[in-house]
């Protein structure tokens, strides 16, 4: 991704998928043009300003097959430029956070997320503030993330794995701890100076 010092965003972002992920995005776009594939895009993204330059996907069939929808992206307000700092979340997926409302949970199936981001720094501006690294581990999942600073580039990798299961009523507060420790992580902000 590249970052320009009065706030926009250019995105190259490749979503891989296989197994479970695989059927879903089959489902989703292997029957899709790319008039509908970038409509699909505009509903499902999050951001508020934005503009879709390209789309595809494409399949790799075979016993274990993988799928890849890549798309590039315009995003207006992906950071805030004030003076001389911009300010971002480095998260792209960012978890709901979990409202103090006691209930029984079913986590339905196992899941691995990955995302490794690349963002590059605008020209004059140095990193002043970054996250640090977060390490979460239970018996719900695994939740890390990494910042590094390499040259021009800051590096992100964010992992987040949860297991089935079935979580009863009484045991709602540490899944909802749990949850809304990645939601707080995935909200954290970089900070750069001119």
């Amino acid at each position: 991704m590249i970052i320009h010092g009065q706030g926009a965003s250019i995105f190259n972002i490749s979503n891989s998928y296989s197994g479970y992920y695989y059927g879903d995005a089959d489902l989703l776009f292997s029957n899709q043009a790319e008039v509908e594939m970038k409509r699909s895009l505009y509903s499902a993204l999050k951001f508020y300003d934005f503009t879709v330059s390209s789309v595809s996907f494409t399949e790799k069939k075979s016993e274990k097959p993988t799928s890849n929808f890549s798309y590039g992206l315009s995003v207006n307000d992906f950071t805030v430029a004030t003076g001389k700092r911009i300010y971002f979340s480095p998260s792209i997926a960012k978890e709901y956070y979990l409202q103090d409302v006691p209930t029984s949970l079913i986590i339905s199936k196992s899941e691995i997320l990955t995302d490794s981001i690349s963002f590059y720094v605008p020209y004059g501006y140095k990193v002043e503030f970054l996250p640090a690294d977060v390490k979460l581990e239970n018996e719900f999942g695994k939740f890390t993330t990494r910042l590094e600073v390499k040259n021009d580039r800051i590096i992100y990798r964010r992992y987040l794995e949860m297991n089935k299961s079935v979580i009863p009523v009484e045991r709602f507060s540490e899944i909802r701890s749990f949850v809304n420790s990645i939601a707080k992580a995935d909200r954290e902000q970089i900070i750069l100076k001119n």
